[in-house]
């Protein structure tokens, strides 16, 4: 497949400017979909589904067999990936934001990072993203499609189901990072978050760390404009989550 595709590659991301290739990491998401577990991701080839599909954000409200499904398909994956690399994997996939209580009973000694930013940038990101997959991928004709709503009810419903679960998360198991220090201070934001969460060889794996962020210093992302009805929509809709993440003096 990847003689087959290559050539169609470097693509921009969908919901900025970053150039990914084959190569590039990708959300384990994408690969639960394509295994065929339920996704919110499928809303976007099936908008009229929606509500359907939002039910495997937080997992919480699935009938008992899809549950178990949903389980199975994810060990199966994960399973596959450890087989195939031999070393502790490392996910990446916002709707887990949203999963922790089930994450934490199924794999006890997961840890966690969560990268916090400006909720209206997030906001801004994810509407971009939204309307660029569905435009690609929708199988429906969509019509006057609100994505905005879902999506900060969707955002509001994450941020509460992590607050939910963080006393699930056993102590020096969960790191918290805000994405403007990362940006700022990368290498030494990520030692702290080796250091939290005990993670051991920050020493080791230094280099490899400060050579791919030398290679992609000059790499931006998108740039994330809401015009001012959605913004009071966004200030109005996530005013808890702005003030709890410490985005409200941001304005």
């Amino acid at each position: 497949m990847t003689r087959l595709t290559s050539r169609f590659f470097p693509i921009k991301r969908a919901q900025d400017e970053m150039m990914v290739t084959l190569s590039s990491p990708g959300e384990d998401e994408i690969g639960l979909s394509c295994l065929g577990a339920g996704s919110i991701y499928q809303a976007s080839m099936f908008p009229s589904r929606t509500q359907e599909k939002v039910a495997y954000l937080d997992l919480l409200d699935l009938p008992p067999a899809k549950l178990d499904r949903w389980k199975r398909v994810f060990l199966r994956y994960l399973r596959e990936l450890d087989y195939r690399h031999g070393k502790p994997l490392v996910l990446k996939s916002p709707p887990h934001t949203a999963r922790v209580k089930t994450l934490v009973s199924m794999f006890p000694e997961a840890k966690f990072v969560n990268i916090v930013r400006d909720p209206r940038v997030v906001f801004s990101s994810t509407l971009k993203m939204w309307n660029n997959l569905t435009r690609m991928l929708s199988l429906e004709l969509i019509g006057d499609w609100n994505v905005e709503d879902p999506l900060i009810e969707n955002y509001r419903k994450m941020h509460e189901r992590l607050r939910e679960a963080r006393p699930l998360v056993p102590a020096g198991h969960f790191s918290d990072v805000r994405f403007e220090d990362l940006v700022r201070d990368p290498i030494g934001e990520m030692e702290r978050i080796y250091r939290e969460l005990e993670l051991g060889g920050f020493d080791e794996v230094r280099p490899a760390i400060e050579a791919y962020f030398a290679r992609n210093r000059e790499v931006r992302g998108g740039r994330y404009e809401l015009t001012p009805d959605q913004k009071l929509k966004v200030d109005r809709g996530l005013a808890e989550v702005i003030e709890e993440t410490g985005y409200a003096a941001r304005g």
